[in-house]
């Protein structure tokens, strides 16, 4: 029988998919619990020890436990042109960070959101996440061009 950890791809109820990890292989399997093998008001949560069949003649069991969410970005200035003055919107959307800012001049930011500023001379701004726990970060880059 392998052993390893084994990573809930969604949240753990009485099917879906996991993720195996102990091999190396990052391989998804489907798995189903018979309802007589578990109580349905208490399905396998993060923490409990599961098996599953990752392929004819394999066993494999773990402990369960919560993906990561991956590191992500999206970010977008509009107007990305204009007159000294203009009034620009930065939004973005992150996940996974544990901190995110937008520079120069913005600053720390929430994950999610949207800021406006005036901008006199053209300007590129980058917006970085980053994931403390990993040690990523994932940056955007936009520039605002003043004519």
């Amino acid at each position: 029988m392998a052993k390893g950890p084994v990573d809930w791809i969604n949240p753990p109820e009485k099917h879906g998919k996991i993720l195996r990890t102990d091999d190396g292989s990052n391989n998804e399997y489907q798995y189903q619990i018979p309802g007589d093998l578990t109580d349905p008001a208490n399905p396998p949560k993060v923490g409990d020890i599961v098996t599953f069949t990752p392929g004819s003649g394999f066993t494999a069991s773990g402990v369960t436990k919560e993906m990561a969410k991956p590191l992500s970005c999206s970010f977008d200035v509009i107007p990305q042109q204009g007159t000294p003055g203009i009034e620009v919107t930065f939004s973005w959307n992150t996940t996974g960070a544990t901190s995110v800012e937008i520079l120069p001049n913005i600053g720390v930011v929430p994950e999610s959101g949207t800021t406006t500023r005036s901008i006199y001379a053209t300007e590129t701004f980058t917006l970085t996440a980053r994931d403390s726990a990993s040690g990523k970060e994932v940056s955007v880059v936009k520039t605002v061009n003043i004519i």
